[in-house]
């Protein structure tokens, strides 16, 4: 997270989609930010410290930059082993860091016999980018999902 995060900020998160900062809550000592999702009535509370659950939602032209490099290639990272892989793409696909984000999906794409963990983590990682682009860019869900997977057709 590249900003302190603040009541009335729009966020993102795998865990609950795209919602508002609605308060900031004291429980048991700890500080827990309250989140109203878009998509639901319920309350999310995360904890003030966990800012690697979410993020600030990007603007239009920041998302704009970072589709054009899902066009491009992402040379691949190397891992001692296929635990240590998914344990890094698990992280990632938080989605705390917009640009970490393109380039997982990126790299995951390009990795040849995923499993099934691998094919989990590309799906929740290519929608919770859906949904975003959707927000933001004020677009049918599907074809901001279709927009994803052309640019990567093109890698």
């Amino acid at each position: 997270m590249s900003a302190k995060m603040a009541v009335d900020d729009r966020v993102i998160s795998s865990r609950f989609g795209v919602g508002t900062i609605t308060g900031i809550d004291d429980m048991a000592g700890s500080d827990f930010f309250i989140i109203t999702p878009d998509e639901s009535t319920l309350r999310v509370m995360v904890p003030c410290t966990s800012t690697n659950q979410m993020r600030h939602l990007a603007k239009p032209s920041r998302l704009e930059g970072v589709l054009e490099t899902l066009s491009k290639a992402t040379p691949m990272s190397k891992f001692e082993s296929k635990k240590d892989m998914i344990a890094h793409y698990k992280e990632l696909a938080k989605g705390c860091s917009l640009q970490d984000t393109i380039d997982a999906i990126s790299q995951l794409t390009m990795q040849p016999n995923k499993g099934a963990m691998e094919q989990k983590l590309l799906k929740t990682m290519i929608d919770t980018l859906s949904l975003e682009i959707s927000t933001v860019m004020d677009q049918n869900i599907d074809a901001a999902k279709e927009t994803i997977l052309a640019r990567l057709g093109n890698q």
